[in-house]
């Protein structure tokens, strides 16, 4: 099924349509790849959903990860902050 999520990074916000079966981590690339988000985020501490309020795994399925239809995700860095645009 495909939903469509909210990502946020820094002060960039980000609408996408995803399968719901699709590897967070594989959409994370791809999402790199196209220079749609800064950077990729494969950690566990990077990735937060508002509506279940805990950081998801990136290597499950976005089904497996319990993250649905209209879903805000926040992108943050390594160290649990936004990630500063103005760094490499």
């Amino acid at each position: 099924m495909i939903i469509e999520i909210t990502l946020k990074e820094n002060e960039k916000e980000t609408n996408i349509a995803v399968n719901d079966k699709q590897c967070i981590q594989d959409c994370m690339r791809i999402l790199k790849e196209n220079h749609v988000i800064l950077r990729r985020y494969d950690n566990v501490a990077e990735i937060y959903s508002t509506r279940k309020q805990e950081y998801i795994h990136p290597e499950q399925s976005f089904s497996q990860a319990a993250v649905y239809n209209g879903d805000i995700l926040y992108l943050y860095n390594d160290k649990g902050e936004h990630n500063d645009s103005t760094r490499d």
